[in-house]
C-alpha cells in the first residue's frame, strides 16, 4: 500500500516563503502537500516527473477563483478578488 497520493519528482519548488527556489520532491496525500523536498518515508501511488519545470505547492490561479461568487461578506467598494483572493 503507499504512504503518498502522488510524488511530483525534481521540479524546482517555490513555495512562497520567501526562501530560494530549490530543486526536489512534493509529497501528496488526500489532496493536501504532505512533504515538500527532501526523503519521504514511503512511496506513492503515482509519481510526476516535474524535471525542469516549477512547482508551486498552494498557488491560487486568481483568474480561475476571480470567477466564483462573492460571499455577502464582502465590501460594496472593493472588487472581491482584490479584497478577498489576493495573497
Amino acid at each position: 500500500m503507499a504512504d503518498f497520493d502522488i510524488q511530483i519528482k525534481g521540479g524546482t519548488i517555490v513555495d512562497g516563503t520567501r526562501v530560494p527556489r530549490y530543486r526536489g520532491d512534493v509529497w501528496i496525500k488526500d489532496g493536501k502537500v504532505a512533504q515538500l523536498g527532501g526523503r519521504a518515508p514511503g512511496f506513492a501511488k503515482k509519481v510526476i516527473d516535474a524535471s525542469g519545470l516549477i512547482v508551486a505547492p498552494g498557488f491560487v490561479d486568481l483568474h480561475q477563483a476571480a470567477r466564483l461568487p462573492a460571499p455577502a461578506s464582502a465590501p460594496a467598494r472593493t472588487p472581491f478578488s482584490l479584497a478577498f483572493r489576493c495573497t
